[in-house]
């Protein structure tokens, strides 16, 4: 049986004459190259995790607010007539010294809780670009001649 075409993997070389392979055009050896192509594509993973914390922050409110107090004043008047009050008497039989209850307004501190900010969190999309290198492989094709051997005569 004769020996196949080195590397050209579709037959047979049916004659031994030098460029007897040729000869026909469907024996004409065909071989096709590979190459690598670099691919690319994108994959959402998961990159961070957010934590999103509320903190009581304690501060000092100084307010300035008006307050009324009572006083006492003392008048002194003339009396007509010249009336005597015998022994500190009153003349309504009350007894001296008179007491009277003052009053003052306090300021009164209530705290409450009231909503004053609503926050919303959400997720923005950003898109960049980033320059991706790989080695890709190229197959090269050698042609190797190889003398027939010559028929003995």
């Amino acid at each position: 049986m004769p020996e196949p075409l080195v590397g050209s993997g579709i037959g047979e070389v049916s004659s031994t004459a030098p460029g007897a392979a040729y000869e026909r055009a469907e024996l004409v050896p065909e071989i096709v190259r590979r190459a690598e192509q670099l691919r690319i594509d994108t994959v959402w993973v998961a990159a961070q995790t957010v934590r999103v914390t509320r903190r009581i922050i304690t501060e000092t409110v100084t307010i300035a607010v008006q307050v009324r107090r009572e006083t006492v004043s003392l008048e002194h008047l003339p009396v007509p007539n010249a009336q005597s009050v015998p022994g500190g008497v009153h003349e309504t039989g009350e007894h001296l010294p008179l007491e009277v209850v003052l009053s003052r307004e306090v300021p009164v501190v209530t705290v409450a809780t009231r909503p004053y900010e609503r926050v919303r969190v959400g997720v923005q999309e950003f898109t960049g670009e980033t320059t991706v290198r790989d080695r890709v492989r190229v197959e090269q094709v050698e042609i190797l001649t190889v003398p027939l051997p010559t028929p003995p005569v």
